[in-house]
């Protein structure tokens, strides 16, 4: 249902931090087989851009995919 705003999902680093948590996880949620390598792209992204607190959060979610 979401796949096709797959995009729309990405975080920004304007968002809010409950924003980027929300959005991590709906990426996880939509994950295909066609579209894992850009999931876990972005969240590569995310894990490397520092932010602790998402890092913490975001550890678990990549096992999930």
């Amino acid at each position: 249902m979401f796949s096709p705003f797959l995009l729309d999902f990405f975080v920004n680093t304007t968002d809010p931090v409950f924003i980027r948590r929300l959005k991590l996880e709906i990426l996880t949620c939509i994950a295909t087989e066609t579209n894992i390598s850009t999931i876990l792209s972005e969240l590569n992204v995310c894990y490397t851009l520092r932010n602790l607190f998402l890092a913490n959060y975001l550890s678990p979610l990549i096992f999930t995919c």
